[in-house]
C-alpha cells in the first residue's frame, strides 16, 4: 500500500494546505471513505495512518510536505447516499485526493462527482470489469486490485490445476459476487 501511495501521490495536482508561516512542513489532505465509525473505525485507517507515517517519516518521498488522513465514515459500503454526501464533505476541505470506496459498487455511485471536479480517487479493492474496459471514462481512477474477469481466469486456472471436475459457488446478489459467475 505504501509504494501504491507514493506512486498515486506523484501523478496529484497538488492541493496544499498552508498551516503557520512558521511551520516547515505543508500539508497535503487526503480524503478518506470508510465503513465504520469515529467510535469504532476500521483497521484500513490503521493500516492508512501507518502508510501515511511511512511517507511523512522519510524525508526523501516528500520533502517539505505531510500527508494527512480526511476520514470520513459510514455504517455500510452500499449506502450510497451516504458515501455521496461524504464525497461533498471531503471536496470542500481541499484535499489532494481520495482514497475510497473500497469497493466497486460505492465507487460506481460517486465517481462521476471526482470526475466533475477532476479529483483523483484511488479504489483500493474495487474491481469491476468496467473500470478497465473503459479506462477513458475513468480516467481519474486508480485501482489496485485486477478485475474481476482476471481473478476468475485465476479461479479456472486453479480449478484445472487440481482437476476439480465438480465446483459449488455460494455467492450473494452484489456486482463483485455476480461478475464471479461469467467464468
Amino acid at each position: 500500500m505504501e509504494m501504491f501511495l507514493i506512486l498515486a501521490l506523484i501523478h496529484l495536482p497538488v492541493i496544499v494546505n498552508s498551516q503557520d508561516s512558521q511551520d516547515k512542513l505543508k500539508d497535503i489532505t487526503i480524503g478518506v471513505l470508510l465503513t465504520g465509525s469515529i467510535e469504532k473505525p476500521p483497521l484500513q485507517l490503521r493500516a492508512l495512518e501507518m502508510a501515511f507515517s511511512k511517507v511523512n517519516d522519510d524525508p526523501d518521498i516528500l520533502p517539505g510536505f505531510r500527508l494527512v488522513p480526511f476520514p470520513m465514515y459510514t455504517q455500510s459500503s452500499l449506502d450510497t447516499f451516504g458515501n455521496i454526501k461524504n464525497v461533498c464533505e471531503i471536496l470542500t476541505n481541499k484535499v489532494g485526493a481520495i482514497i475510497g470506496p473500497m469497493s466497486s459498487t460505492p465507487v460506481r455511485a460517486v465517481y462521476p462527482i471526482c470526475d466533475g471536479v477532476h479529483m483523483p480517487m484511488i479504489a483500493p479493492m474495487a474491481t469491476d470489469p468496467t473500470f478497465s474496459t473503459t479506462v477513458s471514462s475513468y480516467k481519474y481512477l486508480m485501482k489496485m486490485l485486477p478485475p474481476d474477469s482476471v481473478q476468475s481466469l485465476a479461479l479456472v486456472d486453479i480449478i484445472e490445476h487440481f482437476g476439480w471436475e465438480k465446483l459449488a459457488i455460494l455467492t450473494s446478489s452484489n456486482i463483485w459476487s455476480l461478475s464471479l459467475l461469467h467464468i
